[in-house]
């Protein structure tokens, strides 16, 4: 039985949609790991305001239940018991 290639799985249009997510991903785990998600930001070094966030974006912690629909360009957003980010992936 041959395999199939993730383009031939899902479409060429699912692939770009699957590496424009890991891309928004890495660019808001950047910005967000170690900051507490605030309501207004007095230390923009530890905190981040959670307005400036995009718009489609979902915080939760461990273990949360979320819907398990995938929206390449949602920003899930993993935070501890004090609010601080821990993880971010989109979907």
């Amino acid at each position: 039985m041959a395999s199939l290639s993730f383009s031939e799985l899902l479409g060429k249009n699912s692939e770009a949609e699957f590496h424009h997510a890991q891309d928004l991903a890495k660019q808001w785990h950047t910005k967000l790991v170690g900051k507490k998600i605030t309501d207004s930001v007095s230390d923009p070094t530890k905190e981040f305001a959670r307005g400036e966030l995009p718009a489609d974006t979902r915080v939760g912690k461990s273990g949360s239940a979320m819907t398990l629909d995938w929206k390449p360009k949602r920003v899930n957003v993993t935070v501890d018991d004090h609010g601080v980010v821990q993880n971010v992936t989109t979907g």
